[in-house]
């Protein structure tokens, strides 16, 4: 990375709509100040002279971001912070610039927010490599609050590497930086990096390069996506001689290990970015781990909840399959949690010739879902979607005592006391 970056380059007309059209790609919400997409993109023409102007005189300062807290299946809160999207289009641009130059640095074992990798790819490599030892070893590492608990120093650290003119350095410094909205006004925030700015992900992935050079040479396969990893290892003693070594690694970056989800376990016992794995006689396989089958009924939970169509849902779960079940053994031996799943929420199913190619389709063994579950009269489709009941208990002793009651109809809640 010898050429400077220059605002020029971030700015560049072809540049910008790219960026324009990754936004509207990705379809995402408004920002705090409550412009929509569709919004801008019509205001775009008109607005984007004195924006330019203001990036270039180094007037330009990013809108507060908007908090969103995003509860977790497990338990936990996911705290995004969200730029505004005209922030956002800017920061898709700066992202395009950057991300060339440093995809050259990056090594093979980081597979997260780059082109050409994803979770698949890692899974497959961890099958892949896994037949390399008798019985491999995986150690889970996981970060506690990665995106939360990282300096400015790094920040600072991973743009000195960055060779950009001062401008495009105030850019983005400014970009990373940005207060968060708050109900008396913006908090400055004094470290972290937005989760939800388009940014983000490059920084994180540059931050933790030491970390991924530093396994280039182990006795161990890293496989890192973001903030969550594993290490394919020969032996318990190899694993914790590793983890030692992450550790360490991660001190020297500020960053800790996150000992409630950091385990040494062997392969067939453990999952990662969604997945078990397996071993039969032709070798390793993936599977299912048991979190992924709660999240997949907690989000259809949600999605009726929030009033979601039945279309929508099936949508959803077509997706789903496509993911997590991408080959056609994988939806033939889950089939019987996908047709439960789709009779529980009354889904509609797809055709049956357009199931192993339709990439929202289902690809279940034969059986419909109308031939188990008759239909049923559209106001008692309704009536079980919509409305759902719950009863509140206390305790006399070991007795339990009905307190109350509540309704929930179409994600409103109502509570009745006894």
């Amino acid at each position: 990375m010898n050429t400077p970056i220059t605002l020029d380059e971030i700015l560049h007309p072809a540049r910008i709509d790219a960026a324009r059209k990754k936004l509207i790609a990705n379809n995402g919400c408004a920002g705090e100040d409550a412009l929509s997409i569709r919004e801008l993109d019509a205001a775009l023409p008109h607005l984007w002279p004195a924006i330019e102007a203001s990036i270039r005189n180094g007037t330009y300062q990013p809108a507060p971001l908007r908090p969103v807290p995003i509860p977790k299946p497990t338990g936990g809160i996911r705290r995004l912070a969200i730029p505004s999207v005209l922030d956002r289009l800017i920061q898709h641009a700066i992202a395009m610039t950057l991300t060339p130059p440093w995809e050259r640095r990056f090594p093979p074992s980081s597979f997260a927010y780059r082109p050409g990798t994803g979770a698949q790819p890692a899974i497959s490599g961890i099958l892949e490599n896994a037949r390399l030892f008798e019985h491999p070893m995986a150690l889970r590492i996981d970060i506690r609050d990665y995106f939360d608990r990282i300096s400015k120093a790094s920040v600072d650290a991973v743009l000195r590497d960055t060779p950009c003119d001062s401008a495009s350095s105030t850019l983005i410094h400014r970009s990373l930086g940005a207060p968060l909205a708050g109900p008396l006004g913006p908090v400055i925030r004094d470290r972290g990096i937005p989760q939800g700015s388009p940014l983000s992900p490059l920084i994180s992935n540059a931050i933790l390069l030491p970390f991924d050079l530093s396994f280039a040479s182990a006795p161990a396969l890293l496989f890192r996506y973001a903030d969550d990893m594993l290490l394919l290892c020969a032996d318990e003693s190899t694993a914790r001689s590793m983890l030692a070594r992450a550790s360490e690694s991660l001190v020297g970056l500020g960053l800790e290990l996150n000992q409630a989800k950091t385990r040494l376990l062997p392969l067939g016992e453990t999952s990662f970015l969604g997945f078990a794995f397996r071993q039969d006689a032709s070798g390793w396989h993936r599977d299912l781990s048991d979190n992924t089958r709660s999240s997949c009924i907690h989000h259809l939970r949600c999605m009726e909840d929030s009033g979601k169509s039945p279309t929508e849902m099936s949508t959803f779960l077509g997706q789903w399959a496509a993911y997590f079940l991408p080959d056609p053994g994988d939806r033939q031996r889950h089939a019987q949690f996908l047709r439960e799943t789709a009779a529980t929420f009354q889904l509609p199913d797809t055709h049956p010739a357009t199931r192993s190619s339709s990439p929202n389709g289902f690809s279940y063994d034969g059986h419909g879902r109308d031939q188990a579950y008759p239909r049923i009269p559209w106001a008692a489709r309704f009536f079980l979607r919509r409305v759902r009941f719950g009863l509140h208990f206390h305790r006399r002793g070991f007795i339990p005592i009905p307190s109350g009651i509540h309704i929930n109809i179409a994600g409103h809640r109502i509570y009745f006391r006894f």
